[in-house]
């Protein structure tokens, strides 16, 4: 989205343009840890440190940043039996489900 917005599905896109019209951009906190993994796997490619490289996406894509809360825990529980068991697209899914979000 940050880099190159040409890559996203068309969905997807329309998605985060409908979610910033709104005001409603955001991600799970976990995100971070992420951004910070591909960082530093060379995925994400950008220059000087992780942490200002993470704080360089934060102000570009101007998403706010929503916290795990007990609410968001206890819904990572509450997904159908195929949705993913990785604990983060987990923490993901609830984030949004939590605050109304795509």
């Amino acid at each position: 989205m940050v880099s190159d917005s040409s890559r996203l599905a068309r969905d997807a896109a329309r998605e985060l343009r409908r979610a910033e019209q709104k005001g409603k951009l955001a991600i799970a906190s976990i995100t971070l840890w992420e951004l910070a993994l591909l960082h530093h796997q060379g995925r994400l490619r950008t220059s000087g440190s992780i942490e200002s490289a993470i704080r360089a996406i934060l102000e570009k894509s101007r998403v706010q940043v929503i916290e795990v809360t007990p609410e968001i825990a206890a819904l990572t529980t509450t997904f159908p039996e195929h949705y993913p068991k990785d604990p983060v697209d987990r923490l993901t899914g609830a984030t949004a489900r939590a605050f109304g979000m795509t």
